[in-house]
């Protein structure tokens, strides 16, 4: 994980992330926005966040060993609800609990009891709150509250992203717990989890009335059917998370609040997906890196994007986690070329870096859902996470790297992920030797690593094929049983658990009188 410094606990930040919508005519804004909003974000942008005034979140010294399961939580919550009654912290000033991500609170806290907090042993570190817009590069839909959406369901399109990552997946019986602005809770295209979504924005519900979750649950998961479109992992559950306001504002608690709820639910088939972020050069906000590299390390998987703000993605949090279930993903455009500037807002381009970054997704002009049916097109890494993510999720041994991007900044190409379905290809004579025998090898790629295989065999007078061998490799002598040359046949059909694949392999054929080192029939 990248080391985690709490350097100056008031230093700000200011979110950037992850995504850029572009013109969308079917929808309707109730209230304008500010007509100050985008300039204040100019002005403050690397100046600091809004802290919150009284509001910390602490963090206890680790004593569980960063075990996370439901016992060892008990203890902790116990633990942390002891230190909150011997720190005389009034039950209306606790704002949550964490027992899963990481051990500790946030509370509205006087002075003295921050004083006295900070000087206790088993406190790692205390931070203060901070609010920031996690979805920093959005146009009007950033700033709009109360978006009302227009139902329109349009014919199913497979977006250039899906193909791009090699197309789309079966989904069925997988879930992605997706940290953003909500999900469209009843969305025809999407099975939602409604049971366990949840919201940690204040009077918000786990709907989203903004459309940057249900876009990115859309690239995820969308269903194969006959509307709208298709995403990587098709059909999968995804559960709403929201840790965002309909203005894509939120705050450190509400983040870290949402990877508690979801560590102590989620198991090591899921996918977690966190296509938010917040830019944090100075390393002064840790609990959020704190809690994800806790959680990663336990087994649950994550894909973070790597933020838009054309800058190192080690100054971006969550994305400068790393751990080795942790994936952070740049953008590229449909030309495998590194964007350096969005065409939905050329003001951002994507953070680039390895580490942390893994692997480059599709990132630019991102067709996907939005709220009550019906498409919009969006920029941004929150738009290339999600591609990995259904990667992730449906064919976790079977993505490669499909070539590199072009132009990125920090002269080390990201590789491009796609899922590669098994192949294999066979090497042996197509001219045999000498003593009119030859052996064939079967050489699969990809798959899961088990592979079966059965041989087959097909002269030149048969019709059909004849079963032979069932190792990786075949041998065969044959005789000189004809006058005139042609072409005999070889196959190979190679299983890897649901995956099938087969390669023909032709080999020369002489006639009567075959002249020495060649087969003959």
């Amino acid at each position: 994980m990248y080391q985690l410094i709490l350097k100056h606990l008031f230093i700000g930040v200011i979110a950037l992330l992850a995504v850029t919508s572009c013109n969308d005519q079917n929808m309707v804004q109730n209230t304008p926005p500010p007509a100050d909003s985008q300039e204040k974000l100019q002005k403050t942008r690397g100046d600091g966040g809004e802290v919150i005034p009284g509001e910390y979140i602490v963090v206890f010294k680790d004593q569980w060993e960063g075990r996370i399961n439901n016992e060892v939580a008990q203890e902790a919550l116990q633990f942390v609800n002891n230190k909150i009654e011997t720190f005389g912290i009034k039950e209306q000033n606790v704002k949550s609990r964490y027992e899963y991500a990481l051990r500790g609170f946030a509370a509205t806290l006087t002075e003295a009891q921050l004083e006295a907090i900070k000087k206790n042993p088993q406190v790692d570190f205390v931070e203060q709150n901070q609010r920031f817009n996690g979805i920093e590069g959005t146009t009007s839909m950033a700033t709009t509250p109360a978006v009302v959406w227009k139902n329109t369901l349009m014919s199913q399109t497979t977006p250039w992203g899906i193909t791009r990552v090699g197309g789309a997946q079966n989904g069925s019986g997988k879930k992605a717990w997706v940290l953003d602005t909500g999900i469209d809770l009843d969305h025809p295209d999407l099975n939602v989890d409604v049971g366990n979504s949840v919201s940690f924005v204040g009077g918000e519900s786990a709907d989203d009335l903004n459309g940057h979750g249900t876009h990115v649950a859309g690239t995820i998961a969308a269903i194969n059917n006959s509307t709208d479109v298709v995403g990587v992992a098709a059909g999968a559950t995804v559960v709403s998370v929201k840790v965002l306001d309909q203005n894509g504002i939120g705050t450190i608690e509400d983040v870290v609040d949402g990877v508690n709820y979801v560590a102590g639910r989620a198991s090591s088939s899921h996918i977690i997906n966190m296509s938010l972020g917040l830019y944090n050069p100075s390393g002064s906000v840790t609990s959020i890196d704190y809690a994800v590299n806790n959680v990663a390390n336990s087994g649950l998987r994550f894909t973070i994007a790597a933020g838009n703000d054309g800058v190192d993605a080690n100054y971006q949090t969550p994305a400068r986690v790393e751990n080795s279930n942790v994936w952070t993903v740049s953008a590229y455009d449909d030309n495998d070329a590194f964007v350096t500037a969005f065409t939905c807002n050329p003001n951002y381009g994507s953070n680039y870096g390895n580490p942390p970054i893994e692997y480059g997704g599709p990132g630019d002009n991102v067709t996907s859902l939005k709220p009550g049916g019906g498409t919009a097109v969006k920029c941004g890494t929150s738009m290339a996470a999600p591609h990995i993510a259904g990667l992730l999720l449906t064919v976790p041994n079977k993505i490669s790297t499909d070539g590199y991007v072009s132009n990125d900044p920090d002269n080390s190409p990201d590789p491009i992920a796609a899922y590669t379905p098994l192949r294999v290809y066979i090497t042996g004579p197509i001219i045999p030797d000498s003593d009119e025998s030859g052996i064939w090898t079967a050489h699969p790629q990809y798959g899961s690593g088990s592979y079966t295989y059965q041989w087959y065999f097909k002269n030149i007078a048969q019709a059909s094929w004849v079963a032979a061998g069932t190792s990786q490799s075949y041998s065969r002598s044959f005789d000189n049983q004809g006058a005139s040359p042609g072409t005999a046949q070889l196959k190979v059909v190679v299983n890897s658990g649901s995956d099938q694949a087969e390669k023909t392999h032709y080999i020369t054929i002489f006639g009567a009188g075959c002249p020495p080192g060649q087969i003959c029939l």
